[in-house]
């Protein structure tokens, strides 16, 4: 205790300072004992932070520990929540053909390029062909195939039955898009027919718009038939398989040249051996999102002998086609013919070379009749004049 006038120290229990003889003030019995310490059992001065067993309490060390054991299981369920949200944004695992395995993610898509095709065809077939493009412009690239199957019993042409598909990775499997034997209905690409068979001469992927999307392109030739014609189909898949164009009865060649396809379409007379006519080049390209023929040529067929020229002639009269026989022979010539009508009798006969020209003929029957002119003229032969039987000459 201390005198609060003088500072001097007091003893304890003293009622005045020994020094300058000031009142002492009170000491509370229950705040100390003799040796300075809280006395036991008894309450805690207000505010005091001890214990009633006189230990200092341990509220601030017990709080630390709290807080990090609530952070600790906050980051633990903010984890969970993760994964669980990236688990259910996943595609469900798929088995069978093209399902992950081993250390591998199974929910990636395969690789096409890796793929067996001949698991996704059906027995007995083999391919011989295999494209690999985008064609929906959503990835992986989608797998066109071209197999052949065991030549139908039926046929007499000794070709093998040929499938054309197209797979594309869609949930979670390889799934046929195109199947060429029933698409497009009711005049498939693809068809059996009796006492023929098929050839395809053209198979390939062409990005028309240079889109990163290709179209099919597939040229079809019947074999065995009478025609024998081509049939072109321009194939996609963007908004699910469609024909984006078709050409058909085509006789000629057909072939890709970068982004474009050129068409040479020549004219068929059967078992004629010359056919006259016009051959036809035409240009198939992008045409804003479509696919269209850009251009057209159209040229004359020239006849590169007399005897083509006279055929060609008599071609075109029996089918009475005087744009065609225009290509072969002067007008003079074709008004002469044409000035008589066709009939089956009517036969090429021979050509004879008479100083530079030739001179040639058609029976009827067994007997000569008309007699033509044939000269060469720029490069190819074409008919002059035709003189009938009844005046020997025009």
């Amino acid at each position: 205790m201390v005198c609060g006038r003088c500072g001097t120290a007091a003893a304890l229990g003293a009622r005045f300072c020994r020094r300058c003889g000031s009142l002492l003030p009170e000491v509370p019995a229950t705040q100390t004992d003799p040796a300075g310490r809280p006395p036991q059992g008894g309450a805690s001065p207000a505010g005091s932070r001890d214990r009633p067993d006189g230990q200092p309490r341990r509220q601030r060390a017990l709080r630390v520990p709290l807080l990090l054991a609530v952070a600790v299981i906050a980051l633990g369920a903010t984890a969970v929540g993760l994964a669980l949200l990236l688990s259910s944004s996943s595609p469900p695992a798929t088995s069978g053909q093209g399902a992950a395995s081993g250390s591998s993610s199974a929910h990636a898509a395969p690789d096409p390029r890796a793929v067996d095709v001949r698991t996704l065809l059906p027995s007995g077939e083999a391919p011989q062909t295999v494209l690999y493009g985008d064609l929906d412009g959503s990835p992986p690239e989608e797998i066109a195939v071209l197999a052949a199957g065991p030549k139908p019993s039926y046929s007499d042409v000794p070709l093998p039955q040929l499938d054309l598909k197209v797979f594309s990775w869609r949930g979670g499997a390889w799934n046929g898009i195109l199947d060429a034997s029933a698409f497009p209905e009711g005049d498939p690409i693809l068809s059996l027919q009796q006492g023929t068979g098929q050839e395809v001469g053209l198979f390939k992927l062409v990005d028309f718009q240079q889109d990163g999307s290709p179209q099919l392109v597939v040229a079809v030739t019947r074999v065995g038939g009478s025609a024998e014609s081509t049939d072109l189909w321009v194939l996609s898949d963007e908004a699910g398989t469609a024909t984006d164009l078709h050409l058909s009865g085509l006789h000629g060649s057909v072939s890709v040249d970068a982004q474009q396809v050129l068409v040479t379409d020549q004219p068929y007379c059967g078992a004629s051996p010359f056919c006259p006519g016009f051959r036809l080049t035409e240009v198939i390209g992008a045409s804003g999102p479509a696919v269209d023929v850009l251009s057209t040529r159209r040229e004359a067929v020239p006849a590169t002998t007399a005897e083509e020229a006279a055929q060609g002639l008599l071609y075109a009269w029996q089918t009475n086609h005087k744009d065609v026989a225009a290509t072969v022979a002067t007008s003079r010539a074709i008004r002469s013919l044409f000035a008589d009508s066709w009939s089956p009798e009517y036969v090429f006969g021979t050509c004879s070379p008479a100083g530079g020209e030739f001179i040639c003929g058609y029976n009827r029957g067994s007997q000569p009749w008309f007699t033509l002119d044939v000269a060469p003229t720029g490069g190819a032969y074409e008919v002059q004049w035709v003189a009938p039987p009844s005046n020997g000459g025009d």
